[in-house]
């Protein structure tokens, strides 16, 4: 009886190894570095400057953003956001906090707070992340076309709860 349970026991084992990654969801990340999930919560919370703080999407979301926005950020996000956006890129595993999964929380996300957060990166509390700035590196168009895509990766749809990010302090 011992050997059948062992064998059973191992078999289960191999088979979990073997099953098939998906993609994060709030509850498995709930484990996340600096806080889970309520860290994540907290930093999107976080006001924005008042350069920002009014600041909409001028930049329809159509084939070409998207596609414009597309390969913004496979070259320069896709590392630590991911392929689909669940923070889950190569070099995901090597940072704290680690990079959000926009796939989820850009549907929550106003226009001004992605815009500010592209912009300024996140090297400064309550961020204290290792993204970077990329107001220097790229246009305020480029930032737009990249605000549309990752919007695209959650499917475009709003979640519930409203848009977060529109503090002004």
């Amino acid at each position: 009886m011992r050997r059948l349970f062992a064998l059973t026991s191992v078999s289960l084992i191999l088979l979990a190894a073997c099953a098939t990654p998906t993609a994060p969801t709030p509850s498995s990340m709930m484990g996340m570095g600096m806080g889970g999930m309520a860290g994540m919560m907290q930093r999107h919370m976080a006001a924005i400057p008042a350069e920002y703080a009014e600041l909409s999407n001028p930049i329809a979301a159509d084939a070409d953003s998207l596609a414009r926005g597309k390969a913004i950020y496979d070259t320069n996000c896709a590392v630590c956001h991911g392929d689909g956006g669940w923070g889950d890129g190569p070099a995901a595993a090597n940072l704290d906090p680690a990079p959000a999964p926009i796939a989820h929380t850009a549907q929550m996300l106003s226009d001004a707070y992605l815009f500010y957060r592209l912009s300024e990166g996140g090297n400064f509390a309550p961020f204290n992340s290792a993204m970077p700035a990329w107001k220097e590196t790229l246009t305020e168009s480029e930032r737009w076309d990249v605000s549309n895509y990752i919007r695209s990766l959650g499917g475009g749809n709003m979640m519930n709860g409203g848009m977060m990010g529109e503090q002004n302090p």
